[in-house]
């Protein structure tokens, strides 16, 4: 996983948390300085390693023991 994934992630999480549903990729674009398009390239590489899913175009948390979210 690169430095930004993780940001991305981190950043999900912590949004999931607070709020109950994941971000748009246009949220975690503006929120982290990228375009949406590179956020969506970074959820779809997360996806890939079992991190989220996509579920009906919006993403939802893959639930695994092994991730730590510092918070």
């Amino acid at each position: 996983m690169t430095k930004r994934q993780e940001e991305v992630l981190q950043y999900c999480m912590s949004y999931y948390l607070t709020n109950g549903y994941m971000p748009s990729c246009r949220a975690i674009g503006d929120s982290l300085f990228m375009s949406h398009q590179t956020a969506h390239r970074h959820m779809k590489a997360l996806e890939t390693q079992g991190l989220v899913r996509f579920v009906n175009r919006r993403a939802v948390p893959a639930i695994r023991q092994d991730i730590k979210v510092a918070l």
